[in-house]
This record gives C-alpha cells, sequence and structure tokens, in this order.
C-alpha cells in the first residue's frame, strides 16, 4: 500500500501593506518563481537619469505655462479627494461631496482674493508712511554703522543708498507690479480651477482604466503601487497643510497684537511659504519683519516681529510637525535641497510646492523594479 504524497509547503505570503514587486519584480511581468530581475549596470542607469532630466528641463520650460497650473491642480487635488472620501464614509454621495468642495473651494478663493484686494488698497494708502521710515531706520543704522567702524564718523546713510538694491521709483513699480500680479494670479486660479475639474473627472474612472489596460492580474499589482503613492503623498500634503495653517494662525494672531500691517495677507504667505521645504520658513519669517522695517521707525520692533515669528516656526515645526508626520517619505536631505532648486528655477514658486511630493513619488516608482531599485536606494534617506 503506497504512502500519500507529502503536500508541498505553502508559499510565503507577502504582507498585504507592501506592492508585490518589492519582493520579487512582479510589477515587470515576471512569473512567480522565474529568475529575479536583472539589475541595471550602474553607468547605463545614470547616463538614462541624466537624458530624462535634460529632456524634461527642455520640455519644461518650453511647457511651463500649462505645466505650472496643472501641477497646481494636481497638489490641490490631493487635498479635494480625502474630504470628499471622508464625506463619502458618512453617507453623502459623491456628486454632493464634491459640489460642497467646490464651494468650499470657490469661499477660498475668494477669501484670497479680498485679502489682496485690501492689502493693495492699505499699500497705496501707507507708501508715503513707508518711505518716511524707511528713512529714519537708514539713520538708525547709520549711527550703528558708524559705532562698529564700517562707516566713518560723520558720514551717514541715506535713502539714496539703496538705489542700488531697490529702482528708480521703486514705489510706483511696486504698486504697478502688484495690480497685474492680482490679474495674473485671477487668469492662474481660473485655469487650476479648469484643470482640477478635469482631473477630478479621469480619477473616478482610472482603476477601471488600469484593468482593461493591463488585465486583472496585473492591474491588481499597479494599482497597489499607485494606491501607496497616493497614501504617502495624501498624508504628506494633509499634514503640512494643517501645520502650516497653525503656524499662520498663530503667527496671525501675534502680527494683530503687534499692529503689523497687511497680517492677513502676510499670514497667507506664511501658509503658502510653509510648504517649501527649509528655506520657505526662512522667506516666511522675514516678511513680517521687513513689513515691520517699513511700518515701525524703530528698528528694535522689526528685530522683535522677526525673533517672535521664528519661535513660532521653531516649535511648530521641530515639535508638532514630527509628530503628526509620523512615517517620513524617506527622501535624501540633499536631494530634496536639490530638487527644491531645480523645480523652482523651472516652474517658479509652485515647483518649489511640489518638489517633494514629486521626487517621493519617482523613488516609490523605482522601488518597483530591480532595474532601478539601486536608485531608489541612493534617493533614500539615511537612518
Amino acid at each position: 500500500m503506497s504512502e500519500p504524497p507529502v503536500p508541498a509547503p505553502p508559499a510565503l505570503e507577502q504582507p498585504s501593506s507592501v506592492p508585490p514587486s518589492v519582493y520579487g519584480g512582479a510589477s515587470s511581468g515576471v512569473a512567480p518563481g522565474a529568475p529575479a530581475e536583472p539589475a541595471t549596470p550602474l553607468g547605463v542607469m545614470w547616463v538614462a537619469v541624466i537624458v530624462a532630466v535634460g529632456v524634461l528641463t527642455l520640455l519644461g520650460h518650453q511647457l511651463s505655462v500649462i505645466l505650472q497650473p496643472f501641477l497646481a491642480a494636481c497638489f490641490l487635488c490631493y487635498l479635494v479627494v480625502p474630504l470628499v472620501r471622508q464625506m463619502t464614509r458618512a453617507r453623502v454621495p459623491r456628486p454632493v461631496g464634491y459640489l460642497a468642495v467646490a464651494f468650499l473651494f470657490v469661499g477660498v478663493f475668494w477669501l484670497i482674493g479680498y485679502i489682496l484686494g485690501l492689502s493693495f488698497e492699505q499699500l497705496q494708502e501707507r507708501m508715503p508712511v513707508y518711505e518716511h521710515n524707511l528713512r529714519q531706520a537708514l539713520g538708525q543704522a547709520s549711527d550703528f554703522a558708524a559705532t562698529i567702524g564700517f562707516i566713518a564718523r560723520g558720514e551717514s546713510l541715506t535713502f539714496e543708498h539703496l538705489s542700488e538694491v531697490l529702482p528708480h521709483n521703486w514705489s510706483v513699480e511696486v504698486l504697478s507690479g502688484a495690480g497685474s500680479f492680482f490679474v495674473q494670479m485671477a487668469a492662474s486660479i481660473t485655469v487650476v480651477a479648469f484643470f482640477m475639474v478635469f482631473l477630478l473627472y479621469e480619477a473616478e474612472y482610472f482603476a477601471e482604466r488600469v484593468r482593461r489596460a493591463y488585465g486583472p492580474a496585473r492591474a491588481a499589482r499597479v494599482l497597489a503601487v499607485v494606491r501607496q503613492i497616493n497614501r504617502d503623498i495624501h498624508r504628506y500634503i494633509l499634514i503640512k497643510a494643517v501645520v502650516s495653517a497653525v503656524t499662520a494662525g498663530v503667527a496671525f494672531v501675534l502680527m494683530l497684537m503687534m499692529g503689523l500691517d497687511f497680517a492677513p495677507l502676510l499670514a497667507l504667505l506664511i501658509f503658502l511659504f510653509n510648504f517649501i521645504p527649509y528655506i520657505g520658513s526662512i522667506v516666511a519669517t522675514l516678511l513680517p519683519g521687513a513689513v515691520a522695517l517699513m511700518q515701525f521707525p524703530v528698528i528694535t520692533k522689526a528685530l522683535w516681529v522677526v525673533v517672535l515669528i521664528t519661535i513660532v516656526q521653531q516649535v511648530i515645526g521641530n515639535v508638532l510637525e514630527p509628530h503628526l508626520q509620523g512615517r517620513k517619505l524617506n527622501v535624501s536631505p540633499l536631494l530634496i535641497l536639490l530638487s527644491l532648486a531645480y523645480f523652482g528655477w523651472m516652474w517658479g514658486v509652485v515647483g518649489m510646492i511640489i518638489s517633494v511630493p514629486v521626487v517621493a513619488a519617482l523613488r516609490l516608482l523605482f522601488e518597483q523594479s530591480a532595474r532601478t531599485r539601486a536608485l531608489a536606494a541612493m534617493m533614500s534617506e539615511v537612518h
């Protein structure tokens, strides 16, 4: 009598939270049990990276008028989708959720426009006072410069010494530039809203398109990678929005208490610049200081504004944000700085804001194939 066959040991189950491609390149079409996908030689990989960056630079500059509002719309969609998802979980119909978010964004954009218009009127009214206060601040700076020996005794800095930094008739140019900026911003908001409508519409059918294109098995792997990327970027953007809003709110209260002009506009700028890594918080701190220097004839008042805003930035950025962020995007700090400079040079402020999510998404994509996994490791942060 023959013995029953011994069953084969079960295959190790992969964790559901990690895409199958991480464990053996399944997303590249390799069948289970087949040899692992070979790694690309290092030289070939870097040549491909250089060529890709060159093509992106060329096309990015040529198509910047289209790409800037498109990327801004993608960034905002990462804020819209979680809100709609929460409404759907609360049994609110999805179309009603999108409509509610649309009204919310219209209200936000109206508030931004109102703040900008109010600030423009205030700037026109206060410009002579700012020029007078800058002259007094230069007098105080002259005394300090003579004390430390920067200039000779008896000499003094004058308002005309700023001609090398500020253009001729700078106040007129500031006012005219602000007016053209408002017009351009209104046009940009319209284009961004147009892109958002189509992106959100296409997102509803993205999964079905992938299934039709790749088939059920491979589509499941592709969608798993997309969900992982979306989950990490959603978390990063939402937490950045919360931290930036808290920072701007606290700074707004401080600026109101100190009687600083343009407090709503400065709070809005603090919120936006906090999305830019490293240098954004510095710019958001110096802007209130510059306004205080023009508004108050005493330099110490401007220094106090800078010190208080810096304390707010440091406390919230080093205490609240790490506590909320938890698992980071795992991108090298040097790469963040390089991408910040690159995308900022190519697409301005929009490029600096989206630089971290773009690089993080690329790193996650490179992790999915053995051919590019070494490049993903080079992009990662070393703990």
